[in-house]
């Protein structure tokens, strides 16, 4: 199989980690992620002002350009996936603003949108792949999910209130997923630019759950996430949740310290 990927930002910065250890995983599986020959930023946030254009343009022009190699378009990252999730979702509705955002970037040379491209995000293939670790480790690991795999609820990949996708995919990989309550609630995101000691409550609050459910790591998929959990406690190791396949995999890169 094989899929056109996009990065993001993120990943080729910070969050380099969650990248290779995404392209490794699927490697394995026998997955192929191509990587769009050029891609632009997809806008990090969604615009809540329905007629707000121009910031929607970035995820367009990304979703026009790798229909030119597919019907779907990977993403590992979870801020770029509802970011172009939502997009993808405006464009469909059609109207008049999907009209204009076509009409500002038809001298681009992008294509037709025609039936437009569904965004996907890593975890929905990895559901769907027969994952055959090498390693068992049983380790007691917590999964993040955080807000923007599950909300708005028309973008979720899984049921927003109980969530269960990373779970079952770890307990195939030879982990010991636990269940804590605060799994599926904010760490607090970009509020670490001005309410610092607003995210050091809420981080302190999800470890000291996942914690007492017996967790030994916790694992994300998102940069932002990983980046709050793992500077406002020193409790649990924090990883990217594909740094836990890798491992599984075979792989002895990854998780050598805590992160």
């Amino acid at each position: 199989m094989k899929y056109p990927y996009f990065p993001g930002c993120s990943l080729k910065g910070y969050a380099e980690t969650l990248e290779k250890s995404a392209l490794y995983v699927m490697e394995k599986l026998g997955v192929e992620l191509q990587e769009m020959d050029e891609w632009n930023c997809c806008g990090v946030v969604y615009p809540m002002a329905e007629d707000d254009i121009a910031r929607k343009l970035g995820a367009v022009r990304n979703m026009l350009r790798a229909k030119e190699s597919g019907d779907k378009l990977v993403t590992a990252c979870q801020m770029c996936y509802n970011t172009m999730k939502r997009v993808e979702m405006w464009m469909k509705d059609g109207g008049d603003g999907p009209e204009r955002a076509l009409k500002y970037l038809e001298d681009e040379e992008l294509g037709e949108w025609g039936d437009g491209i569904e965004v996907v995000h890593l975890l929905e293939l990895l559901k769907s792949v027969d994952m055959k670790p090498v390693r068992r480790t049983e380790m007691k690991v917590a999964p993040y999910y955080g807000c923007l795999l599950l909300r708005p609820k028309d973008v979720a990949i899984d049921d927003p209130e109980d969530p269960m996708l990373m779970e079952e995919i770890l307990e195939r990989a030879g982990f010991n997923p636990v269940f804590y309550p605060l799994r599926n609630e904010c760490c607090g995101s970009y509020h670490v630019t001005a309410r610092e000691d607003l995210v050091k409550e809420r981080v302190r609050e999800i470890v000291r759950s996942a914690k007492l459910a017996g967790a030994e790591v916790m694992a994300t998929f998102c940069p932002l996430c990983h980046y709050n959990l793992r500077r406002y406690q020193d409790e649990l190791p924090v990883y990217y949740f594909t740094e836990l396949l890798a491992v599984a995999l075979g792989s002895d890169e990854y998780m050598k310290e805590e992160r």
